[in-house]
């Protein structure tokens, strides 16, 4: 895959921008900027600097809220589904897509080629470098950009990680899951567990990994 900047990872590069962005995937919902202020630790005027670059580069969408009673309404701020690519060109993001389903992984089921394309384009895009590793099917994560940062807060950039991946395989739909992300399984490299959901009306399709622990990582990283 060419190489290209990350505007995505540009966006994300900031603590407080991770941590801002944590609190909304734990909210699942709108939440006011001055309540995001005061859970990240920062100043108001802050937050919704970070939340308005956070805004412009796809990851949360804004939105003014209603009021029945007297008194300005107040902004509110929530996750998106995020599709894999979201601040690249169209056309690039297009082509990024059609190699990336093109190449041959072996192990990958059909019906997961075009996730496992999305997936690919995403982690690409935020600076991760991904690697696919067929059996059991996992993606090695290389050279992160936050590693500093995660290293130090692990459960929140992992987590807000994990939230994001979940949401680009969501919003391309199939069966492909994100089962849990490891952190620092080597010095620079972590890895992100995947699954196959089970089949409509089927039985069960076997995990891809079935190692313990399907949610965010754990407070401190093994280095």
């Amino acid at each position: 895959m060419p190489a290209r900047p990350a505007p995505a990872a540009a966006a994300l590069g900031s603590r407080s921008r991770v941590v801002l962005l944590h609190l909304l995937q734990r909210a699942g919902g709108d939440v006011a900027v001055e309540d995001l202020a005061r859970g990240a630790g920062v100043h108001v005027n802050t937050a919704r600097e970070h939340l308005e670059r956070l805004a412009a580069s796809g990851f949360v969408a804004r939105t003014t809220e209603r009021r029945t009673t007297r008194g300005r309404p107040r902004v509110l701020y929530r996750c998106v589904e995020r599709p894999a690519g979201a601040g690249l060109d169209e056309r690039l993001r297009a082509r990024l897509l059609e190699d990336a389903a093109g190449t041959d992984d072996g192990a990958v089921p059909d019906t997961c080629r075009p996730q496992l394309a999305a997936l690919e384009v995403h982690l690409e895009e935020v600076g991760l470098d991904p690697v696919v590793e067929p059996e059991p099917l996992a993606v090695g994560l290389h050279r992160c950009p936050f590693a500093d940062l995660a290293r130090e807060r692990t459960a929140e950039v992992c987590g807000v990680h994990l939230g994001l991946i979940r949401g680009v395989l969501a919003a391309c739909g199939g069966p492909l899951t994100a089962e849990r992300l490891e952190p620092f399984v080597e010095p620079d490299r972590c890895r992100l567990h995947l699954g196959l959901r089970p089949a409509a009306g089927g039985a069960a399709t076997e995990r891809a990994d079935a190692g313990p622990g399907e949610g965010p990582a754990p407070e401190s990283a093994t280095r």
